[in-house]
């Protein structure tokens, strides 16, 4: 079985999950390639799939697979208690599971880091319960203008990092230039008082080559680099 069970949770046994795909997947292989050696010799007038149809639909179930145990997993970690969005703590496991389907599926992972332009001064003008209430409103539009399969982490202050599996790097900046303008057309309203918010993203498509600290140290570049040269924009 694919399944180990943890303090009354099933959890997938990724290793023999792995095992079972790769056997099935070279079985398919020399069934495709019968199949084919039967059309050549005009046994068979069509063939209905083709192996990048078989390996699309294995890339999908697996990738699905380790979506629902990395979520699962979320559930043995709090959340953020002010904005909702998962720890500093777990994005790292996530990350690295995501990181191990990406080497076998060679689908691309992206982040965003992002975070609130002048926040400071929202903290120094309104106090810091409105601040408070500024970072909620962040992560609600975040959420907002994410896939079911993507996540959203407070990773300290006012920043935070999203995680984009199977997600290319121009894929990612459209996600983030979607959030931005989300976020600009929506002011924060409190005591009937609009109060406009806007922030800076840097995007990167992870190199696998590199470490986990290396790409995330290349996507804060981009985010500073974002507030250089004007804040309220997305760099890449």
């Amino acid at each position: 079985s694919i399944w180990l069970k943890r303090e009354g949770r099933n959890f997938i046994d990724e290793e023999v999950m792995l095992k079972k795909v790769s056997i099935l997947h070279h079985v398919f292989h020399n069934l495709l390639n019968i199949t084919e050696n039967y059309k050549k010799k005009g046994l068979y007038k069509e063939v209905f799939f083709s192996i990048n149809e078989i390996e699309d639909t294995f890339l999908q179930i697996l990738t699905y697979m380790l979506y629902l145990n990395t979520k699962a997993l979320t559930v043995e970690f709090s959340k953020d208690p002010l904005t909702g969005a998962l720890t500093r703590r777990i994005f790292y496991t996530i990350l690295k599971k995501h990181i191990e389907i990406s080497e076998f599926t060679k689908l691309p992972i992206s982040i965003i880091i992002t975070d609130l332009d002048f926040f400071k001064k929202i903290n120094d003008t309104y106090g810091h319960l409105v601040g408070d209430e500024a970072l909620k409103h962040f992560v609600s539009v975040i959420k907002e203008n994410l896939r079911k399969s993507d996540y959203v982490f407070r990773f300290g202050g006012e920043e935070f990092i999203i995680l984009l599996p199977h997600t290319s790097l121009k894929e990612a900046v459209e996600i983030a230039e979607k959030i931005r303008k989300s976020l600009e057309s929506k002011p924060l309203v409190v005591d009937g008082k609009e109060i406009k918010l806007t922030a800076s993203f840097g995007v990167r498509e992870l190199d696998l080559s590199e470490s986990i600290e290396s790409n995330i140290k290349a996507a804060d570049e981009k985010l500073y680099r974002a507030k250089e040269l004007g804040r309220n924009r997305v760099e890449f």
